[in-house]
């Protein structure tokens, strides 16, 4: 699966497209609903700028969080575009979809 111990380090902790590929691979497929991850979506807000409303946020915030749940919560470009209100475009620009 991996050519060296250089390359799994990388796909393991630097590259995080990489790293949902192999989770995949391996059967871990942990993602949350809509409903939890708005759950958790409140959380960060309160905890990072005590507030819980999206509306509220500035656009580099917006994109903060984007990145967030991608990253910390493995979520779906769609479902980032339905929690933060931003267009497809926006979502597609930020996290290409692989051909």
């Amino acid at each position: 699966m991996f050519r060296d111990a250089h390359h799994y380090f990388h796909a393991v902790s630097k590259d995080v497209e990489a790293y949902s590929g192999l989770a995949t691979e391996i059967g871990d497929y942990d993602f949350l609903t809509d409903t939890e991850l708005f759950a958790q979506l409140s959380n960060v807000l309160q905890n990072r700028y005590g507030n819980s409303k999206v509306n509220n946020l500035t656009r580099a915030q917006e994109m903060d969080v984007a990145r967030t749940l991608r990253y910390d919560f493995k979520s779906s470009n769609g479902q980032i575009r339905r929690l933060l209100g931003l267009t497809q475009y926006e979502v597609d620009s930020l996290f290409p979809l692989r051909k």
